[in-house]
């Protein structure tokens, strides 16, 4: 019999900067990095998760998953040009500095860090083989992740802040199978010729998996629960980089020095106190306070290394322009149960702030774009 396969192509809209044997020489596309990339999609789209990933995407107990993941490799050795992006777009002097692009891909030349990236526009190939034992649901599991990667998502280090954004160009089956009206049911919004037909493309998707698998009711994870928001830029740039570098200065001016986080952390580093972590970490943890004299405060999950933000930024092309997207994923803060630690007083636990700080964001953008403000206007 005739493998049933669904032939996936994506395009690279940001550089993806990527593992590999050594990521500070060449980054390299990989089938775990992908597969890893469609669990965490799935997840945030299937309320009941827990009971079905294993089934869908295999695991120890359930074994190989049923459909199987073939993907062309593909490398690349492109640098983050950060002076050249200091020079093009850094505005201010001192302290009032302002640049979005380099805002967002900070940690990316750190110390000896090198790290290489596929380069944009790079075509990437997937093929997902179904075998006998992949159901209706299990197709649409792979499907709708996969739509999500290729819409909302990203691959590779600073994908949380636009770096690594893909877009899905193409998937095809061949007539007759069991894919074709899955396929249907999720237009590639890629294709829209305007801001209006991408967004109308892109609601008529998630309708289409929210039919298919309902909603969290009390999500206790980052997923696309209700209270989920998403905003693609009016305003459209001639390249991707103008584009980035636009939505790192709405999150960038937004979030620097925003009363009352930087008294309250010197307060309580000076001897006050602090029973809330401070509402900038909302955007994701590990957060570092710098202040004169070497003081710095340091705020993580109390278990873990890191807490990864809800917010995701995007660059989408529609028709010759690139445009600035925001996403504001459902979920809490912090797990549920876990408080915030502070590096330098390991003893002090804090409770975890809530997300007003993330909701004024998205108010804010709302407010910008419709006052019409010229891109990279300052604060609105």
């Amino acid at each position: 019999m005739k493998p049933d396969v669904l032939t996936v192509t994506l395009r690279t809209v940001t550089p993806l900067f990527l593992g590999g044997a050594d990521p500070n020489k060449c980054a390299e596309l990989r089938p775990p990095s992908i597969k890893g990339v469609l669990r965490w999609w799935y997840r945030a789209l299937d309320g009941g998760y827990r009971q079905q990933e294993a089934k869908y995407f295999g695991s120890t107990d359930e074994g190989q998953a049923p459909c199987l993941l073939q993907v062309r490799p593909a490398e690349g050795r492109q640098e983050w040009p950060l002076q050249r992006y200091r020079d093009l777009f850094s505005r201010g002097s001192g302290t009032h500095t302002r640049n979005g692009i380099v805002y967002l891909g900070y940690s990316l030349r750190l110390g000896e860090n090198q790290r290489k990236a596929i380069p944009e526009k790079t075509q990437l190939r997937l093929e997902v083989i179904a075998t006998r034992r992949a159901d209706e649901n299990a197709r649409r599991a792979w499907a709708g992740a996969l739509w999500l990667l290729g819409h909302l998502g990203g691959l590779g280090a600073r994908s949380r802040r636009g770096l690594g954004t893909v877009a899905l160009q193409e998937w095809r089956c061949e007539q007759g199978s069991a894919w074709a009206p899955i396929l249907a049911a999720l237009p590639i919004a890629h294709r829209a010729e305007n801001h209006a037909q991408w967004q109308e493309a892109l609601k008529k998707g998630l309708s289409a998996l929210r039919s298919w698998f309902g909603e969290a009711p009390e999500p206790d994870h980052t997923c696309l629960g209700r209270g989920c928001k998403m905003l693609v830029a009016p305003v459209g740039f001639r390249s991707w980089e103008e584009a980035l570098n636009e939505a790192g200065l709405r999150l960038q001016e937004f979030r620097q020095r925003r009363p009352p986080d930087y008294g309250n952390v010197r307060d309580y580093l000076w001897g006050g106190r602090l029973t809330q972590a401070p509402e900038r970490a909302a955007f994701g943890m590990p957060l570092t306070f710098r202040f004169g004299g070497g003081r710095t405060a340091t705020f993580q999950p109390e278990h873990h290394d890191r807490c990864a933000s809800r917010l995701l930024i995007r660059v989408v092309q529609i028709g010759e322009k690139y445009h600035p997207l925001f996403v504001l994923l459902s979920g809490p803060v912090c797990p549920p149960g876990e408080k915030v630690a502070v590096k330098e007083r390991p003893h002090h636990l804090l409770d975890p702030p809530d997300d007003a700080v993330l909701l004024d964001f998205f108010e804010e953008l709302n407010r910008f774009y419709k006052a019409g403000r010229a891109p990279g206007a300052g604060r609105p």
